[in-house]
C-alpha cells in the first residue's frame, strides 16, 4: 500500500511520512530495482528549503503539544499559522493543540479550516485521517453548549 505524502508516518513517529520514513523507502525502491535515488531537479533547492522550513515547524509543533509544552507550542502554531497561511499545517496543528488542551471551541474553528482546505485538495491524505477528521468535527459541535438566546 502506498502511503501519502502528508499522511502520519506509519512508523509512529507523529511526523509525516515525507519528513520521515518516505526518503528512506524511496531509497530502498530504487536499490531493489537496480536504480540510483531519486535525482535533484532545477528548482528543487527552493522547494526543498520551504518544505524543510514548514515540515520542520510542524513537527516542532507536534513535538511541544505531545510534551505538553504549551506555550512553547502556542507560538509555534501561530508562526506555521503567520509564515505559512495556504498550508494546512497551522490549522492542523493548531486544531491537535487545542484538541489536547480540551478547548473544543477553538479546536473546532481549526478543524473546520482544516476541513475546507483539504475539500479543495484531498489527494495525499489518509482517508482514515479525513474520516477522524470529520468524527472530531462531530464530536465538537455535540459538546458544545450553544450560546444563550439574547435578553
Amino acid at each position: 500500500m502506498k502511503v501519502p505524502r502528508n499522511a502520519p508516518c506509519p512508523c509512529g513517529s507523529g511526523n509525516k511520512y515525507k519528513k520521515c520514513c518516505l526518503r528512506q523507502d524511496q531509497n530502498a525502491a530504487a536499490a531493489g530495482r537496480n536504480e540510483h535515488p531519486p535525482a535533484a531537479r532545477a528548482g528543487d533547492a527552493a522547494i526543498l528549503a520551504y518544505t524543510t522550513d514548514l515540515d520542520d515547524l510542524s513537527n516542532r509543533a507536534n513535538d511541544l503539544i505531545h510534551s505538553r509544552q504549551w506555550n512553547e507550542a502556542e507560538a509555534c502554531c501561530q508562526e506555521l499559522l503567520e509564515r505559512f497561511p495556504k498550508d494546512i499545517d497551522g490549522h492542523h496543528r493548531f486544531y491537535e493543540y487545542y484538541n489536547a488542551r480540551g478547548d473544543l471551541p477553538n479546536a473546532m474553528t481549526h478543524a473546520m479550516s482544516l476541513r475546507r482546505m483539504l475539500a479543495h485538495d484531498p489527494e495525499g491524505f489518509d482517508p482514515d485521517f479525513l474520516a477522524e477528521l470529520d468524527e472530531d468535527i462531530t464530536r465538537f459541535q455535540g459538546s458544545i453548549p450553544p450560546d444563550p438566546p439574547p435578553d
